[in-house]
């Protein structure tokens, strides 16, 4: 694991998978989320998980992983809503110099993509992994693009602050398809 307490992870599982048709977070055995914290947990030592208000089932998983849980506001919400409760809460509560935004279902991004991913600089950029051209997740924010993830709605996360912050975009290519795989349907869930 990196010891770096200046970079954090959140872990946006505050969706309802309606592509999936079941709640992918507990798809498989052990569940989705669980693989996919499992993955972040060996890099970084502060994980926030961002859910649903009173869900109940997520509270109980993550009950007993070293994770801090951040419930999203009550009322319905897209992924910016969830990007936006996550960064006021760190903005509120924490001095980390670097936030990387992950999906709940990331559960095969390897180490080596994370750690190339740790090892950019801390101060300006805004990072992502690319696979095949193809643009990833996570993506690390530092502290000064915070106020603009916190004024975030809708469901296209935050893609306008990385085109309005071009000039700031660092790429990092990797050969990691784990990081543009998006489980939309139980077939594509390879992990076992």
């Amino acid at each position: 694991m990196t010891n770096n307490r200046q970079q954090a992870a959140i872990v946006l599982a505050a969706g309802f998978s309606k592509r999936f048709g079941s709640d992918k977070r507990l798809s498989g055995e052990p569940p989705m989320l669980v693989k996919t914290l499992t993955a972040i947990a060996r890099h970084f030592a502060d994980i926030y998980v961002v859910h649903r208000h009173c869900d109940q089932a997520i509270t109980a998983l993550l009950q007993s992983l070293p994770t801090t849980q951040i419930a999203a506001p009550q009322s319905p919400l897209g992924i910016g809503e969830s990007i936006a409760c996550a960064a006021q809460y760190m903005h509120q509560n924490h001095n980390y110099q670097r936030i990387w935004l992950f999906l709940a279902d990331m559960p095969e991004i390897t180490d080596d993509t994370l750690q190339a991913l740790l090892n950019t600089e801390l101060d300006k950029y805004i990072t992502r992994p690319v696979f095949n051209g193809q643009a990833g997740h996570p993506v690390g924010f530092p502290r000064q693009d915070w106020p603009a993830l916190m004024q975030l709605k809708g469901d296209i996360g935050a893609v306008e602050v990385i085109q309005k912050n071009q000039h700031r975009l660092r790429l990092v290519s990797c050969t990691d398809e784990g990081t543009v795989r998006d489980y939309d349907v139980p077939c594509q869930n390879k992990v076992e």
